[in-house]
């Protein structure tokens, strides 16, 4: 019967990576002591350790990353008048050029239409 995975905390790979560090205990005998049934485990975090440091320890995030949004968020409601007039110009700014490419698509239509 295969049991559950087991997981152990940063801290306490730390542990066994420094006892094993100091020669306290070689691989196999320290997860002899730590309980840790495997002792390729350990050896995985001695080289993941020399390599990233305390940072390689840390879980990994499971799952598939989030996915960009298609379009920019609104920012928030602006708090002072100052921020409030910048939000303006911005929803402005935006109404005019959607109104730009509006006219533009409205003159191409026209242009099509026209017999030459």
């Amino acid at each position: 019967m295969i049991g559950k995975k087991q997981k152990y905390s940063p801290e306490f790979k730390l542990t066994v990576i420094q006892a094993v560090k100091k020669g306290q205990f070689s691989a196999e005998s320290a997860s002899l002591h730590f309980g840790i049934a495997n002792s390729g485990s350990i050896s995985q975090w001695l080289h993941i350790f020399e390599e990233q440091g305390i940072n390689g320890l840390l879980p990994k995030p499971k799952g598939r990353p989030t996915m960009k949004p298609k379009y920019p968020k609104m920012p928030p409601p602006p708090k002072t008048e100052e921020e409030r007039l910048r939000y303006r110009i911005l929803e402005l700014e935006a109404e005019n050029a959607y109104l730009k490419k509006l006219r533009e698509f409205n003159q191409q239509k026209m242009r099509q239409k026209q017999p030459s």
